[in-house]
């Protein structure tokens, strides 16, 4: 394990909290307006969370928001406000807070070229597009939205297009962008075809998942989990064949021993139907199905979360409208129980967020689908710290989110004292 990897775990972990049985469930806000499409969270500096609607708004095409844990909901950006949507229209992924402390998304449409952009938005709602895709460095960029590496660069996903299944690509904060890999470089597209997001793991090298392509066990192929460099080579973890899960729509997620932990939207308990399984893989690609969605659970809306007491958080659409939050519990043995069910209220939900205060927020859809609500759930986990991004080289400057940090007189990374340091915010 590399030295940075320690000073996250002893930072981040440190203030890991006892969990309660008590789950305390509140609807912070609801939109109307054919705003369904709703993005996962994010934090921001000032603690408020921050999202996208893929619809409603002003124009139609959806909104950047702020939201507060106390429920006071802020629309930032209404997108498609300008001639022929040169801003941007219809965010379908969340955001995500960069070193820079702005907010960066993608949109799937408008810009130059109508082909989706990357933008970047204070916390003020200051609002600017940085990149508009040409389709050569990829078009209608989707999946989970982007990520800031170690490296300083953004990182994202762009759908298939004309002669590629898609493709990963690499922007700096400006928006000068490089696309790494294409998907679909066979014909029958053994790499993978259309990619749902990536990370980055704790060796440096991004992960993802690919919802079609590899084995053909399914009609166009049951989807991949894959390991790429930052120089474009990739390996493929697995391909599934349905019967141990089908179609993973979301990026995997790593726990601190390295495995990385995903969910397929099908797959397994019919093979070739199903509800959804979940799965681990090693980064040499040692697979296991771990979880077999069925009838009565219905099948996961969304990825993963790991959480501050080392569990795995994830939702379902449940039946007739409904759904759960459910936990993975990692230890002494991995084990599947559900924490919070909704009652015919809900069309599922996107992957719960923690924020550094312990509670989960998240956003779901309302029954009849014309709008959607965001959340808080209180499980009994406490407060912790977290970095922006998770490891840097010596002599870099480290950010830490958190909460009663004013008055701070010392900061530590594993017993070691830094020798410059500033509180920003509380």
């Amino acid at each position: 394990m590399s030295y940075w990897k320690k000073v996250c775990f002893a930072v981040v972990l440190f203030a890991a909290a006892i969990g309660s049985s008590a789950q305390t469930f509140t609807q912070l806000a609801t939109f109307t307006n054919n705003a369904s499409q709703l993005s996962s969270l994010v934090q921001g500096t000032d603690g408020n969370l921050y999202g996208t609607s893929g619809g409603g708004g002003e124009t139609g095409y959806g909104t950047v928001f702020q939201i507060t844990p106390s429920g006071v909901l802020t629309t930032l950006h209404h997108f498609c406000g300008q001639a022929n949507c040169t801003d941007g229209a219809t965010p379908a992924t969340g955001l995500v807070l960069a070193t820079d402390g702005n907010l960066y998304g993608t949109t799937d449409y408008g810009g130059a070229y109508n082909l989706g952009t990357i933008f970047r938005i204070t916390t003020s709602g200051k609002y600017a597009v940085v990149h508009s895709f040409n389709g050569s460095d990829g078009n209608y960029p989707y999946g989970s939205g982007l990520i800031e590496a170690t490296d300083g660069y953004l990182y994202g996903t762009a759908q298939p297009g004309i002669a590629v299944g898609g493709s990963v690509f690499r922007s700096t904060l400006g928006g000068s962008v490089t696309t790494i890999y294409s998907f679909c470089q066979s014909g029958i597209c053994a790499d993978g075809f259309d990619p749902q997001g990536i990370i980055e793991g704790s060796d440096g090298n991004l992960y993802g998942t690919t919802s079609r392509g590899g084995n053909y066990a399914c009609y166009g192929g049951c989807g991949t989990v894959f390991k790429l460099t930052t120089a474009g080579v990739l390996t493929t973890l697995h391909s599934f064949d349905s019967k141990h899960g089908a179609e993973p729509f979301d990026p995997v997620v790593q726990t601190p021993n390295g495995s990385l932990f995903g969910t397929t939207f099908s797959g397994h308990s019919l093979y070739g139907g199903g509800y959804g399984t979940i799965f681990v893989t090693s980064t040499t690609g040692v697979f296991k199905e771990v979880y077999d969605f069925d009838f009565a659970n219905a099948g996961p809306t969304s990825g993963l979360t790991l959480a501050n007491d080392g569990n795995l958080y994830g939702g379902t659409y449940g039946l007739e409208g409904g759904g759960y939050i459910y936990e993975l519990v990692q230890h002494p043995q991995v084990s599947y129980q559900n924490v919070y069910t909704w009652y015919q209220c809900c069309g599922g939900g996107t992957v719960p967020f923690q924020a550094t205060d312990g509670k989960f927020y998240g956003t779901y859809y309302v029954a009849d689908g014309y709008g959607g609500a965001i959340y808080s759930l209180d499980t009994g986990l406490g407060p912790f710290v977290s970095f922006i991004v998770p490891g840097a080289k010596v002599g870099k400057t480290a950010q830490i989110l958190g909460q009663g940090l004013t008055g701070t007189t010392s900061a530590t990374f594993n017993g070691v004292a830094a020798t410059k340091f500033s509180v920003v915010s509380d």
